[in-house]
């Protein structure tokens, strides 16, 4: 039985940060893979913000290289990516392996506009992650009530994270300020190989 951790993102585009956080979790929760599943088409981002999904998904394999699996699942399907329905087809694909879906304190508080995460919450374990030294209490309070109302199954790890997100590399971009250091060089090149978000240098 193995220990699968499921990290999904528009990852528009990955950064640095997502690369520790999946190594952060891969140590913290003993996981035997780590497999980023990059979105297909986004219902809760402005598509004008988000780099077109064949581009999301080749920056990730670039950045994922040998250490990290990387599945094309949400980009291959047609129409908006809903994690329950991706956690279902990985239950399929894996039933007798403990799964375990990788996400920020932002986004747990956030699952109610998720759509069916009754059904995220039956078919996964949420392995949720915080800063250590930020105010957590509404998050720990939100675990909580998911564990007892609903039987969830969430671990909270701490982990170290980089502080960068994607939308302020997509401003560097576009403002010409130095962003190489916050992406890996295959990712570097590829977005202005490919005139992505911009030009920068």
């Amino acid at each position: 039985m193995a220990r699968i951790g499921l990290f999904g993102g528009t990852f528009n585009p990955i950064h640095v940060g997502h690369l520790t956080i999946a190594e952060e979790a891969r140590l913290a929760a003993g996981l035997d893979r780590v497999i980023f599943i990059p979105t297909g088409e986004s219902y809760l981002k402005d598509p004008l913000e988000v780099a077109p999904k064949g581009d999301r998904l080749e920056m990730t394999r670039l950045a994922c290289g040998d250490v990290y699996e990387v599945s094309d699942l949400e980009v291959r399907r047609d129409g908006p990516s809903y994690t329950a329905v991706t956690c279902r087809e990985f239950r399929e694909m894996y039933p007798g392996d403990d799964l375990y879906w990788i996400l920020g304190a932002d986004s747990l508080l956030d699952m109610a506009r998720w759509r069916d995460p009754e059904v995220i919450l039956d078919t996964v374990t949420l392995l949720a992650f915080t800063r250590g030294g930020m105010d957590d209490s509404d998050f720990l309070a939100r675990v909580e009530q998911l564990r007892r109302e609903q039987n969830a199954r969430i671990e909270v790890v701490d982990v170290f994270q980089i502080d960068v997100a994607s939308s302020d590399i997509r401003h560097f971009v576009r403002e010409g300020h130095a962003y190489r250091h916050l992406v890996t060089e295959d990712v570097y090149r590829y977005i202005r190989k490919r005139g992505l978000y911009g030009h920068g240098r």
